[in-house]
């Protein structure tokens, strides 16, 4: 799915999700929380301390990863 014409989640650029706003229609403002939101949420969720199997591990790094990248933009 393209962000403000980007499909890639290191290209995204604080312009891509104003683009997007205005696509949907969502207030930029609104829009920014809510994805902050999201990723602190995501963080959260995707703690250490969930006893999840090894294997896990990679996906996480990754999830936790594209969370940060997504927050950086949003600053």
């Amino acid at each position: 799915m393209k962000i403000g014409g980007s499909d890639s989640i290191n290209s995204i650029l604080s312009g891509h999700w104003r683009k997007f706003a205005e696509e949907t229609g969502i207030s930029a403002t609104v829009l920014k929380a809510r994805i902050k939101a999201f990723c602190s949420a995501t963080l959260a969720q995707t703690c250490e301390t969930l006893s999840l199997p090894e294997e896990c591990s990679r996906v996480l790094d990754t999830v936790k990863i594209r969370a940060d990248k997504l927050m950086g933009v949003l600053e």
